[in-house]
């Protein structure tokens, strides 16, 4: 489907299946922040981004590489419009399709196609976000939502500090900082999930409001609060750890 014949209002799209108006007023939020350009992305590469995060799920090299014992040993040409470059739209089909067996390499070889660490992170972000809704789409049965028409302006290309290396590929805002203390949600240990995209740090605040609608608010996640959702924190959590397990992501 094209973006003339898609339905880009979220409100109109989800009406037909009683979606809770937290969820659609968060997903109309994401969707408008993703046309917008970010810190080093303008808003015409963030939504190909977004495009390329769509196409990699009937992406024929993506199948082949999921089915390979490593993604390394099938060469090919990814489905999608080619805008972007080839490292990067790489790094977007295997963040979308086969996230748990991402390597350094991809992360290495987008910063050598003019990018760096905080680049990756917001293309990073772009794409689980855009898969995030994709899929929730998908699973209430409604139409995707059709992409954003870019929005005009110039990323700022500014750091956030001050940083600290936890051993991970890429440094992380310091929790106890002026900037940590506006990201990080005030519980005694905030996890590394949570502060993986602050190089980003309009994207790590999007990824808490999605967690907060699609999951439990952020305040409840030590404790064992229901958090008012529809069915059970048990049924939540036994769902969140076989999905997790399909997935390799190690929850």
């Amino acid at each position: 489907m094209s973006r003339d014949s898609e339905d880009t209002n979220v409100t109109t799209s989800y009406a037909p299946f009683g979606v809770r108006a937290d969820i659609v007023a968060a997903h109309q939020r994401v969707w408008k922040h993703l046309a917008q350009a970010g810190r080093w992305l303008t808003g015409a590469q963030r939504v190909a981004i977004m495009a390329e995060a769509r196409a990699a799920a009937g992406c024929a090299l993506c199948s082949q590489r999921k089915a390979a014992a490593s993604p390394y040993m099938v060469d090919g040409q990814h489905d999608g419009d080619g805008e972007l470059h080839e490292s990067w739209r790489d790094a977007i089909h295997r963040v979308a399709t086969d996230p748990g067996r991402l390597s350094k390499r991809v992360f290495d070889d987008v910063c050598a196609a003019g990018g760096n660490d905080a680049l990756y992170i917001e293309l990073l972000a772009v794409t689980i976000f855009t898969v995030s809704i994709d899929v929730f789409c998908r699973t209430i049965g409604a139409a995707p939502l059709a992409l954003p028409t870019p929005q005009a302006g110039t990323p700022t290309r500014e750091r956030p500090s001050p940083l600290t290396d936890i051993g991970a590929w890429i440094d992380v805002v310091v929790v106890d900082s002026p900037l940590g203390k506006q990201l990080y949600p005030p519980l005694p240990h905030v996890a590394n999930v949570v502060r993986a995209l602050t190089l980003a740090p309009a994207a790590a605040r999007y990824q808490q409001l999605l967690g907060n609608v699609q999951y439990i608010p952020e305040a409840l996640i030590g404790s064992t609060a229901e958090g008012g959702r529809a069915i059970s924190r048990t049924q939540m959590e036994l769902l969140a750890s076989r999905v997790s397990t399909l997935n390799q992501c190690f929850y």
